[in-house]
């Protein structure tokens, strides 16, 4: 295989298990096998000031934050992206069963050169590749902050929801899909089945269907969370399934009776918007053969 003109490794030095060996260790087998290497730390906003060719490639050191971090600053198709995933949980890396263990191995995707398309979310202009939330995931997202992340990793999030647990006060949000409508007060818009840890919600959900899965919690309170947490790591609670719709569709239009925070990708990004959809296919990353 005959090696790109350019590759920039974008490294989030702060991602949950990071360390300075592994970039060292990419960059060296990049280097080792011809290509031409750019680095950038941390700041993923100047990836919006580089061009790239059709022979260049993104290599990405971090987790699903970091991720996101870099298709937002370049927009959906602009590059494909390989994942030396260092995260708290590597979500993606998962799903599309990149090496979540060995630097060396994931960067090897590069050089092997496979490549899959994959759906990307859009919640008004901002993009995410796993699920975007909003309500009690993303209160819990709003609370944990990068240093519980890096420290605590998984954990980080478990001591956040806790914590939320005792203060939420959920309000109800109205969504619209063709001509259905739906309410609940805690929603998630998911591209994929993972949704973190060992949580699965979207059991139907398939990263290039063109669809987002939709997964509506009609109430909350402390049991009722409880009860979604074991539905969704595989237990058959039927009578809590009758507080859950679930739905698919390509685009979402949101009526939130307040103003309701959302998440993407595991990160708080503010306020929901009024429309969520799908861009099918639009991004492409190294996978294994």
């Amino acid at each position: 295989m005959s090696g790109p003109s350019k590759i920039t490794i974008a490294v989030n030095p702060f991602s949950g298990r990071f360390h300075p060996g592994v970039l060292f260790s990419v960059e060296r087998s990049l280097r080792k096998h011809g290509f031409r290497v750019t680095v950038l730390a941390g700041e993923f906003s100047r990836l919006k000031e580089m061009s790239f060719g059709e022979e260049d490639y993104l290599v990405v050191i971090g987790g699903d934050g970091s991720v996101n971090m870099a298709l937002n600053a370049l927009g959906p198709g602009k590059v494909p992206i390989c994942i030396i995933p260092t995260g708290t949980g590597n979500a993606l890396a998962k799903e599309l069963e990149i090496p979540t263990s060995s630097p060396t191995r994931a960067v090897s995707l590069v050089i092997e050169g496979r490549r899959r398309k994959i759906d990307v979310g859009t919640v008004d202009g901002h993009y995410f590749l796993l699920m975007a939330g909003a309500g009690f995931d993303a209160n819990v997202a709003k609370r944990v902050t990068q240093k519980a992340k890096r420290r605590l990793k998984i954990g980080g999030y478990a001591i956040s929801a806790l914590l939320e647990f005792w203060r939420y006060e959920p309000h109800p949000i109205m969504m619209k899909a063709g001509d259905d409508w739906y309410q609940g007060v805690t929603v998630l818009f998911c591209n994929t089945r993972t949704y973190g840890g060992p949580l699965t919600f979207a059991r139907r959900a398939q990263i290039d269907d063109g669809s987002l899965d939709v997964v509506v919690f009609k109430k909350m309170g402390l049991m009722r969370i409880m009860q979604y947490l074991l539905m969704g790591m595989g237990l058959n609670l039927g009578s809590i399934r009758s507080q859950v719709d679930y739905f698919q569709s390509k685009s979402v239009r949101v009526f939130p009776t307040r103003p309701v925070p959302y998440q993407t990708d595991g990160d708080y990004c503010g306020f929901l918007p009024q429309k969520i959809g799908i861009l099918q296919c639009a991004q492409e990353f190294f996978v294994p053969a």
